[in-house]
């Protein structure tokens, strides 16, 4: 993979996690990469671990990451995506800080969460998601809490809730 510099759309299903470093690398030479979707193989001990890329694909747009994240974070590269329209997070395991270093990004518009968040209480702080229209929240077992600050979510259309079943 590392000799597709030009590389446009990746999408990589059920990836031992014995391979996310040469995975990593590879990514980090993708400067033209615009889609990208990886699935870490299921099991207990396996973690999708992207901390390791040197230099994200800035010019992402579509971002879909399936598995649980190494220490249960998105990896600090994340807030850099500034072209980032398009967001699915599926079974990682986030918590509230990793929701605070997407609340920044300029262009998100469509955000997802399909069991992939472990706290009780969700925030959405002043002034974040500016530009998001469509938010899904689905299998959030432990979710009981949503707190919506004024000034937060200030396009968004769609909401859609589904599974949340501690949700009051």
């Amino acid at each position: 993979l590392a000799k597709l510099e030009q590389m446009r759309s990746l999408e990589i299903s059920v990836i031992d996690a014995s391979f996310a470093a040469d995975l990593s690398s590879s990514i980090s030479r993708m400067s033209f990469l615009l889609r990208l979707g990886v699935a870490i193989k299921p099991g207990v001990d396996a973690v999708l671990d992207l901390e390791s890329i040197s230099r994200p694909p800035l010019k992402l747009q579509k971002l879909a990451l399936t598995g649980r994240l190494a220490r249960g974070k998105l990896p600090p590269w994340i807030c850099s995506l500034t072209s980032l329209v398009q967001l699915r997070l599926c079974g990682c395991q986030i918590a509230q800080d990793s929701l605070v270093l997407l609340a920044a990004l300029p262009r998100l518009v469509n955000f997802s969460l399909i069991g992939a968040y472990h706290d009780k209480d969700m925030i959405f702080t002043e002034g974040s998601f500016p530009t998001l229209r469509k938010l899904t929240l689905e299998g959030l077992p432990n979710l009981s809490h949503i707190a919506f600050q004024q000034g937060c979510l200030m396009d968004q259309r769609d909401l859609a809730l589904g599974h949340c079943t501690e949700l009051t």
